[in-house]
Order: structure tokens, then C-alpha cells, then sequence
């Protein structure tokens, strides 16, 4: 998960391109979706409530979006993500 959130720092903090920060949206719900790969909704709940606790993101890591994230996960495990 620490990956997760330096991620989500590094965006947050640099000036970036509109193509620069939907790459890194990207590359961060892939890791979303692969480290929840597997595990229960309450760890998607958990995540989400971190989320908002630590960015104050009240949009975008809704639970439902964090599930949609745990799919796109599922499709493209097997792709190269730099190439979506």
C-alpha cells in the first residue's frame, strides 16, 4: 500500500501535463486493484477510508470505483501497463 500513497504524493505535489497525470491515475489504480486482488471488501472499505482520511478525496476512490479498480486489475494483469 506504501506504494500506493507515494504515488498519489508525487502527483499531488508536481506540476504535470493533463497526459502526465491520467498515465499516473492509471498506473495508480492498477496498483489499487492488484494489491486488493483477492482480498475482502473490507479492505477495499479500509483503503477508501484511508484514502479520505490522509487526502481528503471525496472523489474518484469511492468503494465502487476501488472494486472497478480490483476489474481492471483482473483484465489487464497479463498487459504491459505502460502500453494502455
Amino acid at each position: 500500500m506504501n506504494k500506493i500513497f507515494e504515488k498519489i504524493n508525487s502527483l499531488m505535489k508536481n506540476d504535470l501535463s493533463y497526459k502526465e497525470i491520467s498515465e499516473q491515475l492509471i498506473e495508480i489504480y492498477y496498483l489499487i486493484g492488484k494489491n486488493l486482488m483477492g482480498k475482502t471488501y473490507q479492505d477495499a472499505y479500509k483503503l477508501e477510508y484511508q484514502l479520505r482520511e490522509k487526502y481528503g478525496l471525496t472523489i474518484g476512490f469511492s468503494k465502487r470505483n476501488i472494486l472497478n479498480m480490483i476489474k481492471f486489475y483482473e483484465i489487464y494483469q497479463n498487459s504491459n501497463i505502460n502500453k494502455l
